[in-house]
């Protein structure tokens, strides 16, 4: 009876490996596309792209490598009790993940798609952040979207989650930071000159589009009709 379940979990044991094997194979697939996409970025930085291909590529890079980053999350939660997949698979992984990351880190328009690509990954895994400089900090991050073409990257799934990310950010930080303040103004409540130049270094530097349209005129109401700055 011992022998018969020792081969039992030997059997089970292989065919889980087998499983994900299969699993990983599909993943190094998409880091080959990856590597592909990443050859004609670099060919037309090199040459003229008058096509605008360029940004092809880019989306392309940007669809794999979260492609790479979600199936690592499946596979890290689908065998989260497997011993197989924490000696042999995981380490495998994360190489895999970790020479993509060092390729981006060469090239600055990379390295800002590689960033925008983990904020939208640490917000579907935990929400965004609370804090308004980590709030900020990711929406810098997020707002990478912009530097592609218009609709190339809305187009896709992850261009349409990143938009609704920062929708969703934006929204919360408006409401939480900047209309208070403005609505302080609208009534003319009393404001002193360090209440006034805090809320101008906050518009100034805030990665919140619709926060600053809306405080640049507040801040301008201020200035006409109490003096301050």
């Amino acid at each position: 009876m011992k022998i018969y379940l020792s081969i039992l979990l030997i059997l089970l044991s292989l065919n889980l490996f087998a499983q994900q094997d299969s699993y990983f194979a599909d993943f190094c697939l998409a880091f080959e596309k990856f590597e592909l996409s990443l050859l004609e970025y670099q060919e037309y930085k090199a040459g003229e792209d008058t096509n605008g291909r360029i940004y092809a590529a880019l989306v392309n890079m940007t669809q794999q490598y979260h492609t790479m980053l979600r199936m690592y999350d499946e596979a890290a939660f689908k065998y989260r009790r497997s011993p197989i997949f924490d000696t042999i698979s995981r380490p495998h992984y994360l190489q895999v993940i970790d020479e993509t990351e060092i390729i981006m880190e060469s090239d600055l328009t990379l390295r800002k798609m590689k960033q925008m690509v983990q904020a939208m990954v640490s917000m579907q895994r935990e929400g965004f952040p609370r804090e308004y400089d980590d709030l900020n900090k990711t929406l810098g991050r997020l707002h990478f979207r912009d530097y592609f073409r218009e609709g190339s990257f809305d187009q896709t799934n992850e261009g349409y989650l990143v938009l609704n990310q920062i929708r969703a950010i934006e929204a919360y930080v408006l409401r939480r930071y900047f209309e208070p303040f403005i609505e302080k103004v609208a009534s003319r409540q009393d404001i002193d000159r360090p209440q006034a130049a805090a809320f101008k270094n906050l518009t100034e530097n805030t990665n919140c589009v619709p926060c600053r349209e809306e405080a640049v005129p507040a801040l301008l109401d201020l200035y006409r009709h109490v003096g301050l700055f």
